[in-house]
C-alpha cells in the first residue's frame, strides 16, 4: 500500500515535477503488482488515519513500513505508531534508505562522524551489505484503491519503475562507471549516473547500486556521501532548519528580491550560473559541480541566505530530498559539517572555464551565446557586441567576493583565528 499525505503534497515547495515523477512510479509500481496477481493498494489521508482503518477492515495486526530518516517523516512515524499502538496494532519499521544505517557507522569514541573521510573509511570497513530478494509471488486481495493522480510536472520525467531504473544502472556501470571519475565534473558530458531521482522515491535500493558498481570506487564513495547526509540529519534534526554552526543562524545576509529572482530564472549574466539554473527549470535536475557553483554564487557574490537556494532546489529538484539538499547548502555555504570552509569562493568564470572549457554546456542551456567563441561564451561581457537577449552581469565578481569575506569576518570574527583574506588569494 502507499498513503497520500496531503500534508506533505500540499507543503511549500513540495515540488509539481517531484509529485509527478512519484504518481507515474506508483502506476508503475500498481501495474507490476497486477502481474504478480495483486494490487496497490493507494490510501488518501493522514497515514495515521488511514493505517488504522485499513488495518480494522482487514484485522490485521501488524502493518509494515519503511522507515523515514527525515524528521518530517520520522514525526509522522511516530504519530502512526502512537495511533496503532493504542489500538493494539504494532508498527513495524526497517530501514532501506541507506547503505550503512544510522547508528551503525562509528567512531572510535563510539558516536557519530562529523567529517566524511573518517566516516567513509569506516563505512567502507562495514563492507556492502547485499540487496533484499526480489518479490515473486504475493496473494491477491480484494482491497479498494483510489485512483492514483494524473502527473502534473512542468518538465519532462526520467523513465519510471524499478525496470526503468536497473537498466539505467546497468547502462551506467558497462558505459560510464569506469570513465566516472574523469568525467564526473564535465557538465557537458553524460558522465553521471542520473539516477538520484530513483534512489530518492525508493525505486531503486543504494545496496543494489553499490553492488552492482562495486567496482567503480568513485562512484561507491558518492553513495558514501549519500549515507553521510542522511545520518547527519538523523542525529542532528535541527539541521532541517538551521545551520550545523549555530553562528551562522543570525548571519547578516542581504534581503534582494531582485537578485534573488535573477538567479533562479538564470539571468545574472554569468554563464555558468545561468545554464545551471535554466537546466534546473527545464530539467529538474542540475549537474552536481554545477550546483556548488551556484549555491557559492547565490550565498558569497550575492550574499543571500542559503535557506532561498535550499527551497528553490527543493521546488525545482525532480531529486530533491531534505538531506542531501539541506547538506549540499550548507557544504556550500560553510556552514555545516565538513563544510567547504565559508572563505573558499568560488569563481564562476573561471570554474565555467575548466570544466566547460569548449562552453558546450553552457550553449546548450543559454542559447543566446551560441555565436560567441569558447572564451568569450564564458565572459560576453568582452565581446565587441553583448549578445542579444543576454543580460550583463548583475555584480562586480571582485566586489561581491570581498563584500562576503568582509561581512563574514565581522561576523566570525575570522571562524579559525587566522586572517581571513590569506585564504583568498587563489581563484578556485
Amino acid at each position: 500500500m502507499f498513503v497520500l499525505d496531503p500534508s506533505l503534497l500540499e507543503m511549500p515547495y513540495s515540488g509539481n515535477s517531484r509529485v509527478g515523477f512519484l504518481y507515474t512510479n506508483l502506476r508503475v509500481l500498481s501495474e507490476n503488482y497486477h502481474k504478480l496477481n495483486s494490487t496497490l493498494v493507494v490510501l488518501y489521508g493522514p497515514p495515521e488515519v488511514e493505517l488504522l482503518r485499513l488495518a480494522r477492515d482487514t484485522g490485521a495486526t501488524q502493518i509494515h513500513a519503511i522507515a523515514s530518516l527525515e524528521p518530517v517523516g520520522i514525526r509522522r512515524d511516530a504519530r502512526v505508531r502512537t495511533v496503532l499502538e493504542q489500538n493494539g496494532i504494532q508498527l513495524v519499521l526497517s530501514r532501506s534508505d541507506t547503505i550503512q544505517p544510522p547508528g551503525s557507522v562509528l567512531s572510535g569514541s563510539g558516536g557519530p562522524y562529523r567529517v566524511f573521510t573518517p566516516f567513509y573509511r569506516t563505512w567502507l570497513g562495514l563492507g556492502l551489505p547485499m540487496p533484499a530478494t526480489t518479490i515473486t509471488r504475493l496473494e491477491p486481495h480484494g482491497l479498494e484503491s483510489m485512483p492514483i493522480p494524473e502527473p502534473k510536472a512542468s518538465v519532462p520525467l526520467p523513465a519510471a519503475g524499478e525496470n526503468a531504473a536497473l537498466a539505467m544502472l546497468e547502462q551506467f556501470v558497462k558505459e560510464r562507471g569506469a570513465h566516472y571519475e574523469a568525467r564526473r565534473d564535465l557538465p557537458a558530458l553524460d558522465g553521471t549516473s542520473s539516477l538520484s531521482p530513483h534512489f530518492h522515491l525508493g525505486i531503486l535500493s543504494p545496496r543494489t547500486a553499490a553492488n552492482a558498481a562495486r567496482a567503480h570506487t568513485g562512484w561507491v564513495r558518492e553513495l558514501a556521501w549519500r549515507d553521510f547526509y542522511r545520518h547527519i540529519l538523523f542525529e542532528h534534526p535541527h539541521l532541517e532548519t538551521s545551520a550545523f554552526k549555530p553562528e551562522w543562524n543570525d548571519f547578516p545576509w542581504r534581503d534582494s528580491s531582485d537578485d534573488l529572482q535573477a538567479w533562479s530564472e538564470g539571468q545574472t549574466g554569468y554563464p555558468i550560473i545561468d545554464a545551471g539554473m535554466r537546466q534546473l527549470a527545464t530539467t529538474g535536475w542540475m549537474h552536481n559541480r554545477v550546483r556548488m557553483i551556484v549555491a557559492s554564487f547565490l550565498t558569497k557574490h550575492l550574499l543571500i541566505d542559503w535557506h532561498e537556494g535550499e527551497r528553490h532546489f527543493n521546488d525545482r529538484l525532480i531529486d530533491g530530498d531534505q538531506a542531501s539538499n539541506n547538506g549540499g547548502w550548507q557544504w556550500a555555504t560553510g556552514c555545516g559539517v565538513d563544510a567547504a570552509p565559508y572563505f573558499r569562493v568560488f569563481n564562476p568564470v573561471t570554474q565555467g572555464e575548466k570544466f566547460d572549457p569548449d562552453a558546450q554546456y553552457i550553449k546548450r542551456f543559454v542559447p543566446e551565446l551560441e555565436p560567441l567563441e569558447p572564451k568569450l561564451a564564458h565572459q560576453p561581457w568582452n565581446a565587441n557586441r553583448q549578445p542579444t537577449g543576454y543580460p550583463r552581469p548583475i555584480i562586480d565578481l571582485k566586489f561581491g567576493r570581498d563584500r562576503f569575506l568582509e561581512t563574514a569576518k565581522r561576523h566570525l570574527k575570522g571562524g579559525t583565528g587566522q586572517p581571513v583574506l590569506e585564504f583568498v588569494t587563489r581563484d578556485l
